[in-house]
C-alpha cells in the first residue's frame, strides 16, 4: 500500500490521501489516556485485543458520531437488486457482529445518505482493483463515504459470495479502520476474497478501538473553516 497526503482548507479543496494496493500501512501504535486520533477517551491500541491497530497506527483510525448510517445504492447501469442484497448481507455483518452498536439504514434519497455505494465495471478502477472506499473526515470525524464495488474481473462476472466480502471489507473502511490487516483471517486484509470470508475478533477489536466503545455516543468535535476536510481512498485488489 502507498500513501501520498496534501493539506487545504475546508474553504477550498479537498485533501486527498490515496492508499492502494496490498498491504497493511506503517507506523506503529499508541497508549495512553490521550490517544493519537484525538478523541482522548482513555482508549488505547491495547484496550481491545487481539487487534490489528499497530499494523497502520492508532491515528488512521476514523470514527463517526452517531449511528445509524443511512445507506444509498446508485442505480448505475451496472446496479441489480440482487447485486444490492448480496452487498447489503457484507454490510450486515458489522450490524450483527457489533450486536447492534453499528446502525445501517436503507435511504432512497442520496442527498441523505452517508455512505452512497455505486457498481462499476473494473476496467473503470483499474488494475486489479475490484473494490474502492473514499472516506472524508474532520478531524478524524467520518462526514460521508464513497464505495465502488466492481461487477466484473478479467472478462467475468463476479459472484455473489465476491460481492459480499468486497463489501464486507470497504465498509470496514467506511467505518473508521485506516489501513489493512497482514492476516488472511481477517476481512481487512488487502484481498477480501483471499480473507476468511467473515468478520473476525480482530476486526472487530480494531473497530471498536476506533471508537473506544463508544458507538454513536462520541462528543461533538468542533471545527472551524481553517479545519482540514481530508478524503483518504483505499483500493482493494482481486486475487491473483
Amino acid at each position: 500500500m502507498w500513501r501520498s497526503r496534501s493539506s487545504t482548507f475546508v474553504s477550498f479543496l479537498t485533501l486527498i490521501a490515496l492508499c492502494a494496493g496490498c498491504g497493511g500501512g506503517s507506523g506503529g501504535g499508541t497508549t495512553g489516556s490521550a490517544n493519537a486520533n484525538g478523541q482522548g477517551r482513555g482508549c488505547s491500541d491495547a484496550t481491545y485485543i487481539p487487534n490489528y491497530v499497530a499494523t497502520f497506527g492508532f491515528g488512521a483510525l476514523r470514527h463517526w458520531n452517531r449511528f445509524p448510517l443511512a445507506i444509498f445504492f446508485k442505480h448505475s447501469p451496472q446496479w441489480s437488486q440482487n447485486r444490492q442484497d448480496q452487498a447489503w448481507d457484507g454490510l450486515r455483518r458489522w450490524v450483527d457482529l457489533t450486536h447492534g452498536n453499528v446502525q445501517l439504514e436503507l435511504t432512497n434519497v442520496e442527498s441523505s445518505a452517508k455512505v452512497t455505494i455505486e457498481f462499476v465495471m473494473q476496467s473503470s478502477l483499474g488494475g486489479r482493483v475490484v473494490g474502492v472506499c473514499a472516506s472524508s473526515y474532520l478531524q478524524n470525524v467520518l462526514q460521508f463515504a464513497t464505495i465502488q464495488l466492481a461487477v466484473d474481473y478479467e472478462g467475468a462476472v463476479r459472484g455473489p459470495w465476491a460481492n459480499t466480502v468486497t463489501a464486507m471489507h470497504e465498509m470496514g473502511h467506511a467505518l473508521g479502520i485506516g489501513g489493512h490487516s497482514l492476516s488472511t483471517l481477517d476481512i481487512m486484509y488487502p484481498c477480501a476474497e483471499c480473507s476468511g470470508g467473515d468478520l473476525s475478533s480482530r476486526d472487530l477489536n480494531t473497530l471498536e478501538t476506533a471508537y473506544c466503545g463508544s458507538y454513536g455516543r462520541i462528543r461533538e468535535e468542533s471545527a472551524d473553516s481553517k479545519t482540514p476536510t481530508t478524503t483518504e481512498t483505499f483500493a482493494c485488489p482481486a486475487p491473483r
